[in-house]
């Protein structure tokens, strides 16, 4: 395996896979093993989109190319929650770049997901510094007029805010910048627009020190 391609948690990879037949571009994503999610691909570990992708390509004895878009290393001074961040709007750009560009991308709802599989490390935030968060908190909304309303599929949210990240409500509220209204709408199955899901999921991924996909609650047990 070439050395860079090799796990690293200080070095993230913007991957694109990529149709051998016309050469066109189905899904960007992210990763610090770009090989081995590549064959987590391959055998399984995608989106049901992708995956059936895959599967159509595997009929006809092909795979799809994997494309290195960005390298991306982590600076000394820069922490592991905040590298994740930046990785993730580097992810975000590609997406909306390809998107932009007309690529019929595969991935989920069309925006950036988070993988789950990402090196954990301690929790940066404790329940003392939520709750000094909660109380000091100055928080301004967006006006109901921008935010996109477009809802998409309840998350299976409440167990595993409860058994992994164990959260109240309110405290999820606070971490994920929305209100409490707005998680119990998306436990309760009303569904919620893309960006209080994107706020929710950021807000779990600093929480527990990893990245926390819509993948991971929905198919959470």
């Amino acid at each position: 395996m070439p050395k860079w391609l090799k796990r690293n948690d200080k070095r993230y990879y913007i991957y694109a896979l990529i149709d051998p037949r016309d050469r066109t571009t189905r899904y960007i994503g992210i990763s610090n093993d770009a090989r081995l999610r590549y064959d987590q691909h391959i055998h399984g570990g995608s989106n049901k989109y992708v995956w059936r992708w895959i599967q159509e390509l595997g009929q006809l004895g092909m795979s799809p190319d994997l494309q290195i878009l960005e390298t991306i290393d982590r600076e000394t001074s820069t922490s592991f929650i905040d590298f994740i961040d930046i990785v993730h709007d580097r992810e975000a750009y590609w997406i909306e770049a390809y998107m932009h560009s007309g690529a019929s991308l595969l991935n989920r709802r069309g925006v950036a997901t988070q993988h789950p599989k990402i090196t954990i490390r301690r929790r940066d935030l404790d329940k003392e510094n939520i709750m000094t968060n909660m109380q000091s908190a100055n928080r301004t909304h967006l006006p109901a007029a921008v935010v996109n309303t477009n809802n998409y599929p309840p998350m299976r949210l409440e167990d595993f805010r409860i058994e992994v990240a164990v959260l109240t409500r309110q405290e999820l509220a606070t971490i994920a910048d929305v209100s409490i209204s707005s998680i119990q709408r998306a436990e309760e199955g009303k569904g919620v627009n893309r960006l209080t899901q994107a706020r929710i999921l950021k807000g779990l991924s600093k929480y527990l020190g990893r990245t926390v996909s819509r993948e991971e609650i929905d198919e959470f047990r």
